[in-house]
């Protein structure tokens, strides 16, 4: 896999609390980016690339910049989720939600 083959974007990172199962499942975190031209993708980022960009509290609501991965088979449910390489959080918005 070459960086070539990879994606960049960047906007507004989003992390979306979801509900488990009625009477006592566990509930679920997801992670968006939503580019200025308001497209929405879903991400799957480790706990490690979260960590070293400031950890997940500090990036919800902040414009970031990600590298994903080449898409999987599209066949696949998963593969509506963007797997992030590498993310940064864009020094310009410190303070300044998006």
């Amino acid at each position: 896999m070459s960086e070539t083959d990879a994606e960049r974007l960047s906007g507004c990172f989003r992390r979306i609390y979801g509900d488990g199962p009625p009477l006592g499942g566990a509930g679920s975190v997801r992670y968006t980016l939503t580019t200025d031209a308001g497209a929405t993708t879903l991400l799957e980022v480790s706990p490690a690339l979260l960590d070293s960009a400031g950890g997940p509290s500090r990036l919800d609501g902040a414009r970031v910049s990600v590298v994903l991965a080449p898409a999987r088979d599209s066949s696949t449910v998963r593969a509506r989720t963007a797997q992030v390489r590498a993310i940064h959080r864009d020094p310009g918005s410190a303070g300044a939600p998006c």
